[in-house]
């Protein structure tokens, strides 16, 4: 998908109210999207996977805040 055919698609309607959107692959959409509030990025270490969240925006740091382990 590119940024026209994500703008045609009317996908920006998803990023309205209250909710949770997750987006694989946000740089296809060029820059239509809204800055995320958070972020997460999959990886390999060995034979095991990693992930690792950062935030973005108050309520993202918020999230984390309330998500991190004692």
């Amino acid at each position: 998908m590119n940024e026209r055919e994500f703008a045609d698609a009317g996908l920006a309607d998803y990023f309205e109210g209250e909710g949770v959107c997750l987006v694989e692959w946000p740089e296809r959409a060029g820059n239509l999207l809204p800055v995320p509030d958070l972020e997460f990025t999959l990886s390999y270490s060995g034979a095991e996977r990693e992930i690792h969240a950062r935030a973005h925006s108050a309520s993202g740091k918020q999230c984390l805040a309330r998500c991190r382990a004692p």
